[in-house]
């Protein structure tokens, strides 16, 4: 059981012009709440507790009486003892009137925050054992690469942890069955740099945006093609400026 010091507070002092039953829906602080001289000497950190004791005590009956735990009010001073000063303070001011109460809680806060706890504890157990029982299907795709490479090149690649951890990413970006996908129509194109690198997962990973458009047209771009391209435009260049300069 755990000793909880709750504070019942009657506050005496609205700082209201009308002190009416209005004042239980909209709390009006005028200006003698900053001229009063009885807070004159008061720290800041005491003018804010009376300002959220009144706020906390708008809907209650005139003279309004809360119970207030001690831990809400150190938050304000980081101090049950610096908190019980400043309540004794505004007593002396005749500001509001308090008592220090006792009680031991078996009470259904701890209960409650101990089922919380369990619960979330039960709850990442679960999601760890989900995430044991589902990684990422690494190796399903390191297999579907060797075989398709196999096919076309009658042998098995090597495969280290770089190629795993390479391999492991693209399936974390798209998905195993995308990822297949884009594994056998990479392993069908003929590039010559392709032919060269002999479809090496690094130019895989280089080359994502030529294999979608191979995946989506059925074509391929090839270096000759790409030479030839290079070729005509160094013509038109040649014509153009022949053109236009006379030379």
């Amino acid at each position: 059981m755990k000793d909880v010091v709750i504070y019942e507070i009657s506050i005496l002092e609205w700082f209201d012009n009308k002190p009416s039953s209005a004042i239980r829906r909209k709390l009006t602080l005028d200006s003698a709440f900053l001229t009063d001289a009885r807070l004159n000497h008061l720290s800041s950190s005491t003018k804010y507790m009376l300002i959220h004791l009144l706020l906390t005590s708008i809907s209650k009956r005139n003279p309004p009486t809360i119970l207030v735990n001690h831990q809400e009010l150190t938050t304000i001073f980081n101090s049950k003892v610096k908190a019980r000063q400043a309540l004794e303070n505004l007593q002396s001011l005749q500001l509001l009137t308090f008592n220090a109460k006792h009680r031991n809680e078996t009470n259904q806060n701890v209960i409650k925050r101990n089922e919380t706890n369990l619960h979330e504890l039960k709850q990442s157990k679960k999601k760890a054992i989900v995430k044991e029982k589902d990684p990422l299907p690494v190796k399903e795709l390191v297999t579907h690469y060797c075989d398709t490479w196999k096919t076309r090149y009658s042998a098995f690649p090597m495969i280290n942890g770089r190629t795993s951890g390479q391999l492991k990413q693209l399936v974390k970006d798209f998905g195993l069955e995308k990822s297949k996908q884009i594994i056998d129509a990479y392993l069908r194109m003929t590039d010559s740099w392709f032919l060269t690198k002999r479809h090496d997962i690094p130019t895989l990973l280089a080359n994502l945006n030529s294999i979608s458009h191979f995946i989506e047209t059925g074509k391929s771009i090839s270096r000759t093609e790409i030479l030839q391209f290079d070729k005509n435009q160094a013509t038109y260049n040649l014509l153009k400026d022949i053109q236009e300069n006379g030379i």
